[in-house]
């Protein structure tokens, strides 16, 4: 267990032999001889991508995400939006106030927060909320005009340049997408 945990923090893989004698300081305690070969490889989570909106583009983006492996969760306050049913491709789907619940959410450094609620004030308020958390990556869906509007908001209320750099807005590669599954494509 020593081992693997260390290995873990270093990300490392091992091949390690043992001996299982008594006499052995390798042993930990076996006595039944021999010796027993190990292979350590640190296993991790897929990453999560959560979803902040459950609308048209957060859709197709759960289902992209779902296809490439990750641990996908939706969160909406609508819940005739957010719910098995339109959204079966989650593995988590939560219903509340969208920056309370993502601020709520245990975000991690492989944590990937896509902001595509439906309206400004609420990815405004998801990114001052997170934006000091560890996390892999924070995007904003938006215009030109919008992620304009909401990065000046975010510097009023004291975020630096370094920090609003940090925010991929908008959303996604420029690829001319136009439809849901495209934008979720691009992203």
């Amino acid at each position: 267990i020593k081992q693997a945990l260390e290995l873990i923090q270093l990300n490392q893989t091992l091949i390690k032999e043992y001996d299982l004698y008594e006499t052995s300081p390798q042993s930990f305690g076996a006595i039944c001889g021999g010796s027993v070969t190990l292979f350590f490889e640190p296993l991790y989570r897929p990453p999560t991508l959560l979803i902040a909106g459950a609308g048209h583009v957060g859709i197709a983006l759960a289902q992209s995400a779902h296809v490439l492996g990750m641990y996908v969760v939706v969160i909406d306050d609508r819940p005739e939006w957010a719910n098995k049913d339109k959204i079966p491709w989650a593995d988590q789907i939560l219903v509340g106030e969208i920056p309370t619940t993502v601020t709520n959410y245990p975000l991690d450094h492989n944590t990937f927060i896509a902001a595509v609620t439906r309206a400004p004030h609420l990815d405004e308020e998801i990114v001052f909320q997170i934006i000091h958390k560890p996390l892999a990556y924070i995007g904003m869906i938006g215009s030109q005009r919008k992620v304009q509007m909401v990065f000046d908001k975010l510097r009023e209320r004291g975020l630096t340049e370094e920090q609003l750099a940090t925010i991929y807005a908008p959303l996604g590669l420029e690829i001319k997408a136009e439809t849901p599954q495209e934008i979720a494509i691009s992203i």
